[in-house]
This record gives structure tokens, C-alpha cells and sequence, in this order.
């Protein structure tokens, strides 16, 4: 991830009555627009229904793309203090590397065979109505390419058929001399 010079990022945290909640860093906005971003409750709906009690404050500066775990850091810091955040991962680490996570993903499922397989069950357990709400559109849109298919075959098949006619009929009546 490139930095810019003249925005160094800065990491804050979310206030909401007393306790911090989120931690996260920004480069270009300003802290006031940032809070305003997350009353609007993008992000985490809570937010939007507690705005009023809602502040943010500044809690360090990454100025060096080495100086990127920063972020983490203050997301650990505040976890280990007992604050239940609503941060899933901090953005900066995630790869911009698309190999990178595509190998990382597959040492994972080479190491844990089954807790990938349980996640798929549990995930297929608790999705069977979108599964069969999928499968009947997929069915239906299947339905209609057939149909579609067979009327266009249909179709090729009666002028192949009246061509044959038509070339046999040629060559079947005798010719006039």
C-alpha cells in the first residue's frame, strides 16, 4: 500500500458513551468526516442509532509504510482491555496481493481439512432456503434457455426438412426437353 506523503494516515478510535468500539485509520479525510461517515451507520448500523452519544478521537500517526501495523496494534491494545469492537480486520493488512491470499488460503485448507469442511456444513445449514430459493431460479432460467433452444432447433429442423423437399422434388420430376 503507497502512503501519501501529505496525508500521513491517522488512527482513531470511536467513542461511543465512554467505551471505544471501532479503531480504525484514515489518510485523506478529516477525523470530523470520518465521524460523520460512521453516524451514518454505513458500516455498522448501531452507530446510526446511538449517534448522538458518538465521538472520535486521534490515537497515533502512520507515517511509514512500515509503521502499518500500528493499526493492529491499537485494535489488539483495546481488545486485551476488554472493549468489544466492531472491527472485523484491520483493512491495512489485508494483501493487495491476490497470489498472496490465494496461497495463504490454500496452506489454511491443506492444514485444516475438516474446520473448512464443518464451516461448509454449518454455512449450507444455515442457508437452506436461499440454497433452494437459488437452485428454483436457477432451474427456471434453465426451463426457459431450453425452451428457447428447442423452438430455434425446431425451427432449423422444418427448413432442413423443407429444403430436403424441395432438392428431392427437384431432382423426382422429369425434365422437360
Amino acid at each position: 500500500m503507497k502512503l501519501n506523503a501529505k496525508f500521513p494516515r491517522k488512527v482513531y478510535r470511536l467513542i461511543l458513551s465512554g467505551e471505544t468500539v471501532y479503531v480504525g485509520s484514515i489518510s485523506t479525510k478529516s477525523l470530523k468526516q470520518r465521524l460523520g461517515t460512521h453516524k451514518m451507520g454505513y458500516t455498522h448500523p448501531i452507530l446510526r442509532e446511538r449517534k448522538d452519544d458518538l465521538s472520535i478521537e486521534q490515537i497515533d500517526i502512520i507515517e511509514t509504510e512500515q509503521e502499518l501495523y500500528k493499526e493492529q496494534y491499537w485494535i489488539d491494545y483495546y481488545r486485551n482491555q476488554g472493549c468489544k469492537l466492531l472491527n472485523k480486520v484491520s483493512q491495512l493488512f489485508i494483501s493487495q496481493s491476490k497470489e498472496y491470499n490465494n496461497q495463504h488460503q490454500k496452506e489454511y485448507s491443506k492444514k485444516n481439512p475438516d474446520k473448512i469442511k464443518e464451516a461448509q456444513k454449518k454455512w449450507r445449514d444455515n442457508n437452506k432456503e436461499k440454497i433452494k430459493e437459488w437452485r428454483c431460479r436457477d432451474k427456471e432460467k434453465i426451463k426457459e434457455y431450453r425452451r428457447k433452444i428447442t423452438s430455434i432447433q425446431r425451427k432449423r429442423y422444418k427448413d432442413r426438412w423443407k429444403e430436403k423437399i424441395k432438392n428431392k422434388n427437384d431432382y423426382t420430376q422429369p425434365r422437360r426437353t
